[in-house]
């Protein structure tokens, strides 16, 4: 008997180039010499432009990804939309941190 193919799961690459992107960003952020106002600005755009794509990355699941997997499964989306929305309520902390600095 053949075992069945591998389910495809649609988030593993997507979400393996977000932690990366993550994890770049964070590695400038710490390497940053906050007294050098180029860098410090350099490093903080680095920020924005990982925010505005986690936005976007966000909206496009919630618009397009999510209503899918809810047509096929009622409640499938319920713990990534949770998420989604503390994602949200981080990016604008972080948003409102950088503009401080």
């Amino acid at each position: 008997m053949l075992s069945p193919a591998p389910r495809f799961d649609i988030y593993a690459f997507i979400h393996k180039g977000l932690r990366a992107h993550l994890m770049h960003t964070l590695s400038t952020l710490g390497r940053c010499d906050w007294q050098d106002c180029g860098e410090a600005r350099a490093a903080l755009a680095e920020l924005q432009g990982l925010l505005v794509f986690c936005r976007s990355h966000i909206a496009r699941e919630d618009e397009l990804v999510h209503p899918a997997l809810e047509q096929r499964r009622p409640g499938a989306t319920r713990y990534s939309s949770a998420a989604h929305r503390l994602h949200r309520q981080a990016m604008d902390e972080l948003d409102s941190l950088a503009e401080q600095v």
